[in-house]
């Protein structure tokens, strides 16, 4: 019988032309979900976590690895999501429960209680406090703080949020339950302690995590997508999504509008006055417009009705980005995961991009 190999692999690409500039392939294993949580690039390397709890390290500007550390526990098909967070020459990690790696030599500084720090799909933060950086990560149904040399537990609260990042502002939290109970919560953090100062219960999701703009923030669950007050909880609006099944991804925000990508773009103006976005579509050709331009464009008008849904949907609706992932704006562009590969566009004030 044919043995099945799998593999994981890393690309650098430039930004300005697509090209690759690197890329690593190592050996993996099986996992039920494909093993893709996001890398991250601190002081000139890029860490990641892989499949059977390998922890790697590599040069950012050479792809060679600097280390792999096989971290210790049982692994059968499970896939873990969880990013990296550096901070005072620690990385740190959960891969099933949590970890605080030399950021140099990848050896293991400290490891968190099996128990009371488990976890797989979130990622710790760092939260900078009177000159000193702690990791804040969702663990066993709570979010805790630690000191990021030793491992110690600085505070812990029962947010029950697990899947979605933390998300921190000066010495404000804020937590993202998978439940309407859970629900978004703000908390007003000290080295003691975190204080719930409100929570909002309109939205939640399994793995999607808010994002703040000014005095407000914007979250998005099941198909519901909200603007809340950062100081009260109050909500200032909220409004349905005519989209299938939004799940895991998460907003971003930059020049005061905010993106949501998921069966398409979402692109709106980040005022808690009122909700006024543009619906955006990917075709097949790479084009970012709205439905309209799009129609337009393959000239759906000199069709019959079922002719042209029918090419609207080959051409269009089944292409964009990839569900499960978010997607990153940097230096005026913006960068999407699609389900078949990596597409940068450049922002303009225009309703179309272009690439």
């Amino acid at each position: 019988a044919k043995i099945e190999q799998f593999f994981e692999t890393l690309y650098c690409i430039s930004l300005d032309t697509g090209k690759t500039l690197w890329k690593k392939q190592v050996d993996s294993v099986y996992s039920r979900f494909v093993q893709s949580g996001t890398p991250m690039v601190h002081d000139g390397r890029v860490y990641v976590l892989g499949a059977a709890r390998w922890a790697r390290c590599f040069d950012a500007n050479t792809g060679d690895e600097v280390w792999a550390k096989r971290l210790p526990g049982d692994f059968r098909d499970e896939f873990m999501m969880s990013s990296f967070a550096v901070a005072d020459g620690v990385a740190a990690v959960l891969a099933g429960h949590l970890f605080g790696l030399d950021a140099k030599t990848g050896e293991i500084v400290w490891e968190g209680d099996r128990k009371q720090t488990s976890g797989t799909h979130t990622s710790p933060v760092v939260w900078s406090h009177e000159g000193k950086a702690y990791f804040i990560v969702h663990v066993a149904g709570s979010t805790a703080c630690f000191a990021p040399r030793t491992g110690e537990e600085q505070w812990r609260v029962k947010s029950q949020a697990s899947h979605s990042t933390p998300v921190v502002a000066g010495n404000l939290m804020l937590t993202y339950g998978s439940s309407r109970r859970g629900g978004l919560r703000c908390y007003k953090l000290s080295l003691s302690d975190a204080e719930e100062v409100w929570t909002y219960t309109g939205a939640s999701d399994p793995g999607s995590s808010p994002v703040i703009v000014g005095n407000h923030v914007y979250v998005q669950g099941e198909r519901t997508l909200a603007c809340v007050d950062l100081k009260t909880g109050d909500e200032q609006w909220q409004a349905t999504l005519e989209l299938s099944d939004p799940r895991y991804t998460s907003l971003i925000a930059a020049d005061g509008k905010v993106l949501y990508a998921c069966e398409g773009l979402l692109w709106f103006p980040a005022e808690p006055a009122k909700f006024s976005p543009i619906e955006l579509k990917m075709d097949d050709q790479g084009v970012i417009a709205t439905p309209a331009v799009h129609r337009k464009r393959l000239k759906l008008d000199e069709l019959d009705e079922k002719k042209a849904e029918s090419l609207y949907r080959s051409k269009v609706e089944k292409q964009g980005p990839l569900k499960c992932a978010s997607p990153a704006i940097v230096d005026g562009k913006l960068i999407l995961r699609l389900k078949d590969g990596l597409a940068c566009y450049v922002i303009t004030d225009r309703k179309q991009a272009s690439r």
